[in-house]
């Protein structure tokens, strides 16, 4: 699962805008060279769709780049661009807007993420997630709320494997918001207690009377990856798409305001004891001690 080709495509595409910036060209000087458009040459460099071996060779000539390793590297990933991720066996339960944040995920080594109102995907039990999607699709077939509770979980899979270190800060809020039964709601946030413990997760708790809480205008994640020359890049969805922001300073501007929000949350111990006292409080209402 840490083999994405989306994030190979990503990788690539950052190569080649390197190496075309090196060389003094712009993007339309390069497309009259290759005699295409320059959407070609930007859509290749922004890393969202498979690269041809024989563009990325055309463009390695263009930028006179005469290294044999670098060629061969290159285009080994142009090849693996092509491949099919391992989410696509849950196709039918991704819309084709989500499917580019998956790949990207699949590949992070370090996950920040801001949620406000519900308990992220990340951190969800199969009871919650499929509460949650009945909520949002209430006309929505039983097998696919499976597939799309069955994705969910293998999201998380690179998280209880210890592949990815996953900081959250959740808004007091969302331990609030009711998704289905108490038993469903004690079981979640007993789940967010025991993926706390792990060493891979810090899992803090903003609350409402934190100064902090009025900087939670939108939910957002932050990715990291291992290339040192990597600057990450931005997530945020809204109801029907999702939007990922890569420009160097906008990425730094959200990695300060998580920062400022961490520093406005309970600590990770104060974090933990409030999810389980709602946990406690939620068996309470289910009549269970």
């Amino acid at each position: 699962m840490t083999i994405s080709p989306t994030a190979r495509r990503r990788r690539l595409g950052i190569e080649l805008r390197r190496l075309r910036e090196l060389s003094g060209l712009t993007g339309v000087q390069v497309a009259r060279e290759l005699a295409c458009s320059e959407a070609k040459i930007s859509r290749i460099e922004a890393g969202k769709h498979a690269v041809r071996v024989a563009d990325v060779v055309a463009l390695l000539d263009v930028y006179k780049v005469a290294d044999q390793s670098v060629r061969e590297s290159l285009a080994a990933i142009a090849r693996e661009s092509g491949r099919r991720g391992w989410w696509v066996q849950y196709s039918d339960a991704i819309p084709d807007w989500f499917e580019v944040h998956l790949g990207l995920e699949s590949a992070a080594v370090e996950i920040r993420l801001v949620e406000t109102a519900v308990v992220p995907g990340l951190l969800q039990t199969p009871d919650y997630a499929a509460a949650l999607i009945r909520a949002g699709q209430p006309l929505i077939p039983a097998e696919e709320v499976d597939r799309q509770v069955g994705l969910r979980m293998a999201r998380q899979a690179r998280i209880y494997n210890d592949q990815v270190k996953l900081q959250v800060v959740i808004g007091e809020g969302a331990l609030s918001t009711t998704v289905g039964p108490p038993s469903v709601m004690a079981e979640q946030m007993d789940a967010l207690v025991k993926a706390a413990r792990r060493p891979n997760v810090e899992l803090r708790i903003i609350r409402f009377r934190s100064p902090g809480y009025a900087a939670f205008a939108q939910p957002f994640v932050i990715l990291d990856f291992a290339e040192d020359d990597d600057t990450g890049l931005v997530y945020i969805e809204h109801w029907r798409g999702g939007l990922h922001i890569d420009e160097a300073a906008a990425v730094s501007s959200y990695r300060l305001l998580f920062t400022y929000l961490v520093a406005g949350a309970e600590s990770l111990a104060n974090s933990v004891k409030i999810v389980r006292q709602r946990a406690d409080s939620r068996r309470l209402e289910t009549g269970d001690k």
